[in-house]
């Protein structure tokens, strides 16, 4: 009886360092993986977006400066600021950074008139780089096209093509108010484009995988990020059995697995 209660016993004892053990084993199977195993991606460029995707420049009214008016005031109404001048000629001038490329198709602008002999406009503009030459007018919007009063987005989407050159050209939108009190604020101007945000490939990778090919998109990107080179110099195969190493490839490039050697 005492031996088998000593067994026991030492079973019992076993199994309890077995069990508490467990967790930091496993913890360290996790966290440790293989020496020398480095998990920094290797991949190229991710989520691949061919074709053009809709954005926005926004300027907010506090970002504007004046240019002519002798007396600029801010107001705060529902935690919005607004500007409107009391005096001289109200023109603001309001910075635009917009991406080399962009397509413009339109301005809007959120201002208040409630006076029906006034109004508010913005213009979007270009002028070449060096300061000298005509002002080109790309959008604009008037609070008068046609007049209803009270406040809102007032809104010019144009048809006009316009690609934005950073290169030869300096873009800025122009706000003005021409009544000389609160009857007329606006609170920020938007600049509506487009951007092509990567060219779609003019050739495929793989002569099995025409443009035309339904999974064409899927495959290209595979190829662009280094996941697969096929299964043959401009051959991907896709109707071929997988042999292990391309699987191996497949695997180890997906998941960032490189190793020194």
């Amino acid at each position: 009886m005492t031996r088998t209660t000593t067994i026991l016993g030492s079973l019992f004892i076993f199994m309890l360092l077995a069990i508490t053990a467990l967790p930091a084993m496993a913890q360290e199977s996790i966290t440790g993986g293989p020496r020398g195993l480095d998990l920094a991606p290797t991949l190229g460029r991710t989520n691949l977006n061919w074709g053009v995707t809709p954005s926005a420049y926004h300027v907010s009214a506090i970002t504007c400066n004046p240019l002519f008016s002798a007396t600029v005031y801010s107001w705060t109404s529902v935690g919005v600021v607004s500007r409107y001048c009391t005096s001289g000629s109200c023109t603001f001038e309001c910075p635009v950074h917009l991406p080399t490329g962009a397509l413009i198709s339109g301005i809007e602008l959120d201002a208040c008139d409630t006076n029906a002999s006034a109004r508010v406009w913005a213009n979007f503009a270009k002028i070449p780089w060096t300061g000298s030459g005509s002002v080109v007018v790309i959008a604009g919007s008037d609070t008068t096209n046609p007049y209803t009063g009270g406040c809102g987005a007032f809104q010019d989407f144009t048809p006009t093509v316009e690609t934005v050159d950073n290169w030869d050209y300096t873009y800025w939108v122009e706000v003005g108010n021409t009544a000389l009190d609160t009857s007329t604020v606006f609170s920020a101007v938007r600049v509506a484009y487009t951007l092509q945000v990567s060219p779609a490939p003019g050739s495929a990778t793989f002569n099995d995988v025409p443009t035309s090919h339904i999974f064409f998109r899927f495959v290209e990107a595979l190829a662009d990020s280094g996941i697969t080179g096929g299964c043959a110099p401009n051959l991907f195969c896709p109707d071929t059995a997988v042999t292990r190493g391309q699987m191996a490839k497949f695997l180890a490039v997906a998941l960032g697995l490189n190793y020194d050697y």
